[in-house]
């Protein structure tokens, strides 16, 4: 998927605090009175995957089930707080344990069924089912029985700490104090009908194909590669008369080339866009250029049981001219990325963990040291004298990265390596990446938040569901437990341990940083209500967008 296209809803869903705010984005301005109806089309390159929220977080799927299902808490489009959406007040008890939510009583599904306390409750077990195949169970660990729940030797039916009060009440008990429960955990929690899951297998549930939900817009229609439809929700309990559009269409072309052509021709109204045709957009009277940064980054990882010897993990990033797979990319609006850890964050410590510079030398003398050996043709065997091949993917349609796989092939054949390309459909190489793991050398992206301890756990951690280095180290293991529940919750004291964890991960090298992403998002004009946010970035008030009289 491409970068560009995955931050329009990742800066919103996740959250993304970038300490600057978005540029080349024109502010709120007085406009005409907002009038109902239209039509937006939103371009992309990658089909949904599942649109239950609970089943997968790519961002194809993201961008349809983060406006049909709803959480409890949502996070402020300018400060990243946590802000009341179905709960509309909550309370924790003095010692941090003990979360109640009081939640609203005006808010129906969307087949018309009352929304309670019930479905909460329903959805997290679901959750922690052991039978579930869920991304999220890591963040209900410190729930008072949630570890209990999943596992299936124990059949334990109900998680001990999650307790529905009344229909309009529910209670999260805590067996220890967990720092990102209200702004990771609740904007996560986006509940499901109990009355439309209950008693079925929620990994193959016909609602994951066709939702229902509680939010501002209601499925229509999904033809399998083309587009998903969505409806606007006339009775949503936020905003009277529900979105100020009445259809989105999530639209699923070739590549960037084609989303391109069609923004141009006003086929589609919403989309992102390579940096090459930046120019292009601002010569146009019709379309409007945002340029959103974050705190992400593009990285290629390492499946480490295939390259094993770290000093070949070394040696291979110092082959990297990084600055110029970033120039590439990005046509020079990215910087060069060295940490996981934001260079922003609150986390992050300067000149703490090993930074590799482009040295061909190095890589070269580092590579010897593993016994990968250069033949006179100046191309390597492996330390049992294997000639060395390596597989590098990535998705398919997605131009910036079959430019940076082309820059890595010629690159580590310079140091004697010899690389193989191959790019595969979005969904089959999701697959490919969090089941068989079949693969050398990969490209991808991390979206990450201001509150990125529990999206690192569960990259990083030896059993973490996105560890897709296959990676195991155990000091990054407790580390990155320690810094979720540090009593008090004050950054410097949880710093510590994601600056020890940083520290490890440069020097064993699971993956290879490579470029800060900034998204290039193209809107029609004629759409008003635009109004990025630090936090929120485009999509946050998407209800409130309509069409110029």
């Amino acid at each position: 998927m491409n970068r560009v296209i995955a931050l329009l809803v990742l800066l919103g869903l996740l959250a993304l605090a970038a300490c600057t705010a978005p540029t080349l984005a024109p502010q709120a301005t007085a406009v005409a009175p907002p009038a109902r109806g239209g039509t937006i089309v939103h371009g992309t390159y990658a089909d949904a995957k599942v649109l239950n929220p609970h089943l997968t977080t790519d961002v194809p799927s993201s961008e349809i089930f983060t406006r049909v299902h709803e959480p409890l808490l949502d996070t402020d489009p300018t400060t990243g707080a946590p802000i009341p959406w179905l709960a509309d007040k909550w309370d924790i008890s003095p010692d941090g344990l003990t979360y109640t939510f009081y939640l609203r009583k005006d808010v129906k599904w969307h087949d018309g069924k009352p929304f309670t306390a019930n479905d909460v409750k329903y959805t997290v077990e679901a959750i922690l089912d052991p039978k579930t195949d869920s991304p999220r169970k890591s963040l209900f660990d410190q729930v008072n029985g949630a570890k209990d729940r999943q596992d299936k030797t124990k059949n334990v039916a109900d998680t001990a700490g999650v307790k529905v009060v009344d229909d309009y009440t529910i209670k999260f008990e805590l067996t220890e104090p967990y720092c990102p429960f209200l702004v990771s955990t609740m904007p996560s929690l986006r509940v499901l009908p109990k009355h439309l899951y209950d008693g079925t297998d929620v990994n193959t549930n016909e609602y994951n194909k066709k939702p229902v939900g509680t939010g501002a817009w209601k499925f229509k229609e999904w033809l399998k590669d083309d587009h998903i439809t969505l409806v606007a929700n006339k009775d949503w309990w936020k905003q009277s008369g529900g979105p100020m559009l009445d259809t989105y269409i999530y639209k699923t072309v070739k590549d960037a080339t084609v989303i391109m052509a069609q923004l141009k021709s006003g086929e589609m109204d919403i989309g992102g866009i390579l940096p090459q045709d930046i120019s292009e957009v601002e010569k146009s009277s019709s379309l409007q250029l945002y340029k959103i940064p974050g705190l992400s980054y593009e990285y290629m990882g390492f499946n480490v049981t295939r390259v094993t010897d770290k000093k070949v993990r070394q040696a291979i990033t110092y082959a990297l001219d990084r600055a110029a797979i970033a120039q590439k990319a990005m046509g020079g609006l990215s910087p060069v990325r060295d940490s996981h850890v934001p260079p922003t964050s609150w986390a992050f410590k300067a000149g703490d963990f090993p930074v590799y510079k482009f040295d061909v030398a190095k890589a070269k003398s580092l590579l010897d040291e593993a016994g990968w050996k250069a033949g006179a043709d100046g191309m390597r065997t492996d330390a049992s004298g294997k000639p060395v091949t390596l597989h590098l993917w990535y998705n398919s349609g997605d131009t910036q990265r079959e430019g940076t796989a082309l820059i890595t092939q010629q690159q580590l054949k310079d140091v004697g390596i010899k690389v193989e390309i191959h790019s595969q459909e979005w969904n089959a190489y999701l697959d490919r990446l969090n089941n068989s793991r079949d693969y050398d050398l990969f490209l991808n992206a991390w979206i990450l938040s201001p509150e990125f301890g529990p999206h690192t756990k569960n990259i990083f951690y030896t059993k973490g569901r996105f560890n897709r280095w296959v990676w195991s180290n155990a000091q990054v293991d407790k580390a990155l437990d320690a810094a979720l529940v540090v009593p008090g919750c004050k950054e410097a004291d949880r710093a510590k341990y994601y600056q020890e964890f940083e520290r490890i991960r440069a020097e064993e090298l699971p993956n290879v940083a490579l470029y800060d992403v900034v998204s290039l998002i193209v809107v029609n004009k004629k759409f008003q209500g635009v109004d990025p946010k630090p936090v929120g970035g485009l999509p946050w008030n998407f209800y409130a967008w309509s069409i110029k009289k």
